[in-house]
């Protein structure tokens, strides 16, 4: 039992030593890492139950999933899967929304790819993307001509179902997007 004293004293001991040795001073470094990581670091929620249940029965094979609420209803995952990076927004009770996901332009559809090259030939692709949705696939593009900048929604027959010019305000929104996405790499 005394040995018992003497080895927690001593544990206790080197502990005061080792968190001590710096007079209570944080050096300058740690504090602009912890000030740079607060401001910096993103919270990901946990979604409830029911919708991490229909996500994994939905995608199997996912990884490196991470939830934030999209709204009062809505959560969206952002998840790796087949080597791509995904998003898929299930509402509160479990159902399955859309899922979205980055293509490249050898991958669009000719009929898809007629109707960009007729209706916006002089815009340039910034990005494409499918997303799934309950009543089929449908093309998401985000496309440039000078200061201009468009979203452009497109179904499998080359049929435009949308097109939305993009204001400076998202542009900023998704630029932070993008900077959060960079430092957590």
């Amino acid at each position: 039992m005394k040995t018992l004293k003497v080895t927690v004293l001593t544990l206790l001991t080197a502990s005061l030593f080792a968190c001590g040795n710096n007079d209570g001073k944080i050096s300058e470094e740690a504090e602009e890492n912890e000030s740079s990581e607060t401001t910096q670091t993103e919270v990901h929620e946990i979604a409830p139950e029911l919708v991490q249940k229909a996500f994994t029965k939905k995608f199997t094979s996912a990884t490196d999933v991470e939830w934030d609420k999209e709204n009062e209803t809505e959560w969206e995952a952002e998840f790796k899967m087949n080597g791509k990076e995904y998003s898929a927004n299930f509402t509160s009770d479990g159902t399955w929304k859309e899922t979205e996901y980055e293509i490249e332009k050898s991958e669009i559809p000719e009929n898809v790819q007629q109707t960009l090259n007729m209706e916006f030939s002089e815009y340039e692709m910034e990005e494409a993307e499918i997303s799934e949705i309950a009543e089929g696939n449908v093309y998401e593009f985000a496309l440039e001509k000078g200061e201009t900048e468009i979203e452009v929604v497109i179904d499998s027959n080359g049929k435009v179902l949308k097109k939305k010019e993009k204001t400076e305000d998202e542009d900023n929104i998704e630029d932070e997007d993008e900077d959060n996405d960079e430092d957590e790499d």
